[in-house]
């Protein structure tokens, strides 16, 4: 049995770390045909690491990661982490001048992408000229990301960071102007992957499906939840609801996070086609990000009638706050339920006094998963 030092910082590369130790062999991550054992993510995350760490890059440097839900996602994500660095995840769906936006505004130092994705990147890589470039998958640019960490040392550099250091900085909301960049915080997503694991049923033996975007706040964390407690993650590369449907009956996933327009998109296969699918081993279907009609929360329920369903409200910059629980799923409409761990909500009037029940407010609250604060733009 291994000993964890006293004190040890909460960091979203530990249960890697941990479950390589305790079930090496137990398949960590699975996309199509490829797939990880823990073992293998935390040899191939130390490489990413060591390779950043020799080319130039020194903790703190600020890497940019573009790339679809692939197998990549977490050792990459992971590799980061252990180096000390912070990953600036990428939209493999924005426009190149997107891309250059968040690229020059990030600080971006090296660029580990998706070679398929390479022309969406073109404006950043020509403008900036990173001091690295790493690519899988389709070798068009920099390094081929193979052979590259093939070559890399597989020791674990354990750079040292502390739990409130940024893991990321996660672009958003740009559609009232350039999109804002959210530091996250070690802590904050590493609380987010256990209070996740507690309320969605993850863990050693449990299995999920990363469906929603890994790029994004939600889709990142309730995927990479899964690895980090010890579970395994299949990965949707591109959303199909039959695809999706076929990999609930193959890899019998326990639970998914979806957002409402993926059940509206279900939905519209029909009743006959769903049925043909074997979707008995899924137990906690939770939405996010938009809400949830009442009508089409509805038929969630009445077609997977003996799956737990969850409503909750949240944002990049403080994570989960509420969630509706399958107990009132039904009986509360238009509602995104009580604040969820560790949270403290409040709403409050335009004096930012409380408000009286039934009246209306802006929301507050406050939690150990709340940003660090917006990058260069504390305003």
């Amino acid at each position: 049995m291994a000993i964890l030092p006293a004190g040890k910082q909460l960091h979203i590369a530990n249960g890697i770390r941990e479950f390589a130790i305790a079930s090496p062999r137990v398949t960590a991550v699975i996309d199509g045909p490829r797939k990880l054992t823990y073992a293998a993510l935390d040899d191939r995350s130390s490489r990413v690491a060591n390779l950043l760490l020799t080319k130039g890059l020194k903790p703190g440097d600020h890497v940019a990661f573009l790339s679809g839900n692939l197998l990549e996602y977490c050792e990459v994500a992971a590799g980061i982490a252990k180096a000390g660095m912070v990953m600036i995840p990428m939209n493999p769906r924005s426009a190149p001048p997107e891309i250059d936006f968040i690229f020059e505004h990030s600080d971006a130092k090296a660029m580990i992408l998706d070679g398929a994705l390479a022309e969406n990147a073109s404006v950043a890589l020509e403008n900036h000229r990173p001091d690295f470039i790493l690519s899988f998958d389709n070798n068009v640019v920099g390094m081929d990301y193979e052979s590259s960490i093939d070559t890399a040392s597989f020791t674990d550099p354990r750079i040292h960071v502390e739990e409130t250091d940024p893991f990321a900085i996660a672009y958003t909301s740009g559609t009232t102007g350039n999109p804002k960049g959210v530091i996250i915080s070690h802590r904050s997503r590493t609380l987010t992957f256990y209070a996740a694991a507690l309320e969605w049923g993850m863990g050693p033996g449990r299995k999920s499906i990363a469906v929603a975007p890994m790029y994004h706040g939600a889709g990142f964390a309730f995927a990479y939840a899964a690895v980090h407690t010890g579970g395994t993650v299949s990965m949707l590369r591109n959303f199909d609801p039959e695809t999706l449907l076929n990999m609930i009956e193959q890899d019998r996933p326990h639970s998914s996070f979806l957002v409402p327009t993926h059940a509206s998109i279900l939905r519209s296969l029909g009743e006959s086609t769903i049925a043909s699918y074997d979707t008995s081993a899924l137990e906690v279907l939770y939405f996010n990000a938009a809400p949830l009609p009442q009508e089409l929360k509805e038929w969630v329920h009445s077609t997977f009638p003996n799956v737990g369903l969850h409503e909750l409200y949240g944002s990049t910059e403080a994570a989960i706050v509420t969630d509706l629980r399958p107990e009132d799923i039904m009986r509360k409409e238009r509602c995104v339920g009580p604040a969820w761990f560790m949270n403290e909500v409040r709403i409050v009037d335009d004096e930012k006094l409380p408000v009286a029940i039934g009246e209306i407010g802006e929301l507050f609250s406050r939690s150990p998963y709340l940003m660090n604060g917006y990058y260069k733009n504390p305003a």
